[in-house]
């Protein structure tokens, strides 16, 4: 509610306050981190912008954290990444977040199959043989253990839960642009969880504080 209010600013918009991985792209995190340094060599400390860029570096590590709970340890399990291009409608990977949080999911060991629209060639250059690119969304997802959707692309809005409980081995999904209606969610076997939201499903609600493997194999 605050937010739809915050929106109604038309120099701020709503589309600009959803929740995600944090911001990215080439321009954005080089202005703040330049602005800072600029203030500091005049001997000022922005706090408020320091704390933006360091809570901004923290919502990864809130998403691994989530992941890894909800599959029960990603060591040895296989994720799905949908989304590489810093934002939907580009393929620039330049200070992509999905690409960042590619590469924790690797360091907790963690097996990562990846696509987006455009941004692929893009990434090979970066992440190069350490996924696995996949030519379709059901590619992607088939036998994994947790979907990710990093990047909001509108394709990946035609996917429905019970296409992933039918493709992945465990269907578990973090959505972390908002994408899905939880009320699509609620009567299937799957589990998700939305940024900023509470637990989704009715199911997940009723098994609160019960380990993650217990959410996601009912």
């Amino acid at each position: 509610m605050v937010m739809d209010g915050i929106g109604m600013d038309r120099r701020i918009e709503r589309s600009f306050l959803g929740a995600g991985l944090g911001w990215g792209g080439s321009c954005f995190p080089k202005d703040t981190i330049g602005f800072l340094k600029f203030a500091e060599s005049l001997g000022v400390d922005l706090k408020l912008v320091r704390a933006s860029i360091e809570i901004n570096e923290e919502q990864l590590e809130h998403v691994i954290e989530l992941a890894d709970d909800l599959v029960d340890g990603l060591r040895g399990k296989v994720v799905s990444v949908l989304g590489l291009a810093f934002k939907p409608g580009t393929d620039d990977v330049r200070g992509s977040r999905a690409i960042k949080l590619i590469e924790k999911l690797l360091e907790r060991g963690a097996s990562v199959k990846v696509h987006d629209p455009r941004a692929m060639e893009n990434a090979r250059r970066i992440l190069g043989d350490d996924v696995e690119y996949a030519g379709s969304v059901k590619e992607c997802i088939r036998g994994s253990d947790l979907c990710i959707l990093a990047t909001e692309w509108p394709e990946y809005r035609k996917i429905r839960a019970g296409d992933l409980s039918k493709l992945m081995r465990n269907p578990a999904i973090l959505d972390c642009r908002r994408l899905y209606d939880p009320e699509e969610f609620r009567d299937v076997r799957f589990a998700a969880i939305g940024l900023g939201l509470d637990l989704w499903t009715s199911e997940m609600k009723r098994h609160r504080g019960r380990k993650s493997k217990d959410l996601v194999e009912m």
